[in-house]
């Protein structure tokens, strides 16, 4: 009994002697990856999710004019995980598992992470006059000009359209035909999702990257 009283009051000493580490989470805040436009004025908090801290809010600071930010507290001896999250729009921008507490990370953050220019781009060796018109659709639209928008008299390799699309859906779809009849044929088949079945039509899957452009072509 004597031996275990004085082995937990040399584990208290230890305990209370150990000093905790220092660690900080660095960087700049971005709109998205292309623009690089660079955040002030945000809220970012910083938590830790489990051990060697309860679940909690570490800290809250504010980017400065340049979108920068910086983050540093005390840390036991004891990985952790963490993450921040944009307190402005609730947006979570970084986590992390089993973070060391000694290391010092350096992190861009992004508001829109995986973004990218895509274009839609016709080619055909025909020649159109301006009787033809070409009737398209991509399930990016997010408007109320309806299910589909048109060009009149396409020409070979034009860009018909260029939007920005995120990452939430990576899968598109589009549709396209040479008037109106050829295009609610191909819509038609479109809606069947068989692949088999499909006219102009298909659905294809986005890679996961920052790019300028993507092209999905319209073949006539």
């Amino acid at each position: 009994m004597k031996y275990s009283i004085v082995f937990f009051i040399c584990f208290l000493f230890i305990s209370a002697c150990k000093k905790p580490y220092l660690t900080s989470f660095a960087g700049n805040y971005y709109n998205n990856c292309l623009e690089k436009k660079p955040l002030a004025g945000r809220n970012l908090s910083l938590t830790s999710r489990n051990p060697p801290r309860s679940r909690g809010e570490i800290a809250t600071i504010i980017t400065d004019s340049n979108g920068q930010f910086f983050f540093r507290f005390e840390a036991e001896d004891q990985p952790a995980s963490y993450s921040i999250e944009d307190e402005t729009t609730g947006t979570k921008l970084f986590s992390s598992e089993d973070q060391n507490a000694y290391d010092i990370t350096q992190l861009t953050l992004y508001e829109k992470p995986f973004q990218a220019r895509l274009n839609l781009q016709f080619k055909s060796d025909k020649v159109f006059t301006e009787k033809d018109t070409l009737f398209y659709y991509n399930s990016l639209f997010i408007d109320d000009t309806g299910r589909y928008r048109f060009v009149v008299e396409p020409t070979n390799n034009m860009i018909i359209d260029s939007s920005y699309y995120g990452f939430i859906n990576n899968e598109i779809g589009y549709v396209w035909g040479i008037g109106k009849t050829d295009f609610d044929k191909s819509w038609e088949t479109f809606g069947t999702r068989k692949k088999e079945k499909y006219y102009q039509c298909d659905r294809v899957k986005l890679n996961d990257v920052c790019t300028e452009k993507e092209y999905l072509i319209f073949e006539k």
